[in-house]
């Protein structure tokens, strides 16, 4: 994964002379100090400031401060200006979370971590960036539901989208949305009959205010016209299991249809 990040910060030009990948970082050790001793070196564009960007999956945030814990002990982030959480979940009570942070120097030239940015992770060992902790729900059971399908033959790839997707109209304005989640798999191949793509966009529903469900109706009639929309209610109740085992035989029966492959039960 880290590779993949280097890679993309490779071919991204922030100006003539300075790519991406010469300010941002992925290792909280490395001090502070040396990383602005680098910055300093670079050929800068003119009235920016130089900063950095530091980047990873903290183990946990308290009070302010975003932890790494690593074999030669805790790394601590502690931003002068705090951490701001992307989502609902402003306690930052539900680790691993991705940090953010910017590395410059104060007015007196003194280095630092001047503010950071914290947005949930699935997991340590699958870190994809999620809206909130009841979108993690929904994930594990999607997890569930491709290895299950995958014994049935159906070979279904996941996307977590972190920008808006165009959906265009004949005759009318593009428009743009972000389902929480999409799937992609190919109808079985049959004699003579090239195989389809099919897309499933999933959505979780994390809450049951008016004004979310409102805003909720608006996207997700642009989302239907990208695939079939199958949404996930999360809620912190006792009814979540059978909620959970309702969407997972949905999505899975769904897939089994739209790829021709003979029904089985989704257990």
């Amino acid at each position: 994964m880290w590779e993949r990040l280097e890679a993309y910060a490779a071919g991204q030009a922030l100006s003539p002379q300075l790519l991406l990948s010469q300010i941002l970082y992925f290792k909280p050790w490395i001090p502070l100090n040396r990383k602005m001793t680098e910055i300093d070196a670079l050929v800068w564009p003119e009235r920016k400031a130089r900063s950095a960007l530091l980047l990873f999956v903290a183990d946990e945030i308290r009070a302010g401060v975003a932890i790494k814990k690593t074999s030669m002990g805790e790394c601590v982030v502690c931003p002068e200006k705090g951490i701001r959480a992307v989502g609902r979940d402003q306690r930052l009570t539900q680790p691993p979370y991705w940090v953010l942070s910017v590395v410059d120097r104060d007015r007196d030239g003194n280095v630092r971590f001047r503010e950071a940015f914290a947005q949930h992770a699935y997991s340590f060992a699958r870190p994809i960036p999620l809206d909130s902790r009841y979108e993690r729900v929904t994930l594990k059971l999607l997890f569930g539901v491709m290895e299950w399908v995958r014994k049935h033959g159906v070979e279904v790839t996941l996307w977590k989208l972190l920008f808006d997707r165009e959906v265009r109209q004949t005759d009318k304005p593009s428009l743009w949305c972000r389902p929480d989640f999409e799937l992609t798999f190919r109808s079985t191949a049959a004699t003579g009959v090239a195989p389809r793509l099919h897309r499933l966009v999933v959505e979780t529903m994390g809450a049951d205010d008016p004004d979310y469900l409102e805003r909720k109706s608006r996207t997700q009639g642009i989302m239907q016209r990208r695939g079939i929309l199958i949404e996930h209610r999360v809620a912190d109740d006792a009814g979540q299991k059978e909620r959970d085992d309702v969407f997972f035989r949905r999505v899975a029966a769904k897939i089994l249809h739209l790829a021709g492959v003979p029904q089985a039960r989704a257990v």
